[in-house]
């Protein structure tokens, strides 16, 4: 069947859209092994000088799933580069990814800020860390690690604009359209389905770690919940102008003047604070 000029566009553009999945590929599987580099120097760090650069519980959390990251960056692209034979055949490499996708699991870590919390208060905090650090970046001429460790993050976004794409330029009419545009379809609701996790890690704890404010507050209100904590936040108000009356005032006040509430979000109920102002 011959392919209308609206399709064939499609066609070269799904096409286009794998060429730079694999060239992206290919530089992040570059940045994860500068993060190798790093892993590897900080250990032998860690054997000469002791934990008070990094402890084994921080290497842990900062490098321990790198090893499965980078085994499954080298697969994908391995599987995306192949023979030229290969790279023709759209379908398989649809199927390629979608089955890439699906073992994303070893992104959560990262997806839910631990990484990131760990590197940002060793940069902050340990003085030997950051030495170290600087070492290595003036050594190798490479970026700081945590540029680094943020790349399986900005990774997984990638993966889905680009799975978006190659979704929108894969509805052309065929059995084998079909097959990649299904191939396709299934790969992203895979990287949305790990992105959700990471999200979920991330928000658990944040409320954690404001878990001891959000109980003062609620003592000091008199609330009680027997729910779950959704979300919490804080709500504002803005006046310009002459802002509403208040008690003692002779008349009212030509000022701009914030008005800012706490919000509790629960399984069962909301609670809103009262009205702070400065």
């Amino acid at each position: 069947m011959q392919l209308s000029a609206q399709q064939l566009e499609h066609e070269r553009m799904f096409q286009m859209t794998l060429d730079e999945f694999r060239t992206s590929e290919a530089r992040y599987l570059k940045d994860l092994r500068i993060m190798e580099h790093y892993q590897l120097a900080v250990g032998a760090s860690l054997d000469r000088l002791g934990p008070q650069v990094i402890s084994l519980a921080e290497v842990d959390v900062v490098f321990g799933h790198l090893p499965s990251v980078l085994a499954h960056s080298e697969m994908l692209l391995s599987g995306l580069s192949g023979s030229s034979e290969y790279t023709q055949d759209l379908v398989t490499q649809a199927q390629h990814i979608e089955s890439s996708m699906r073992d994303l699991g070893r992104y959560t870590q990262y997806l839910g800020g631990d990484v990131h919390d760990v590197i940002h208060k060793l940069e902050l905090e340990n003085a030997l860390f950051r030495a170290l650090v600087d070492q290595i970046r003036e050594e190798k001429g490479v970026q700081t690690l945590s540029w680094y460790t943020i790349m399986p993050v900005q990774r997984v976004m990638r993966f889905r604009l680009l799975l978006q794409d190659l979704l929108k330029f894969s509805r052309t009419s065929g059995a084998e359209a079909s097959k990649r545009h299904a191939c396709v379809e299934r790969a992203l609701a895979h990287v949305h389905a790990v992105i959700v996790v990471g999200e979920g890690v991330r928000d658990r704890r944040e409320r954690s770690r404001h878990l001891g404010r959000i109980n003062s507050l609620l003592l000091s209100q008199g609330v009680i919940s027997d729910g779950s904590l959704v979300r919490i936040g804080y709500l504002r108000r803005l006046w310009r102008g002459a802002r509403p009356p208040q008690a003692g005032d002779e008349e009212p006040k030509e000022t701009t003047l914030d008005s800012e509430r706490r919000y509790l979000l629960f399984s069962d109920g909301l609670f809103i604070s009262e009205p702070s102002t400065p």
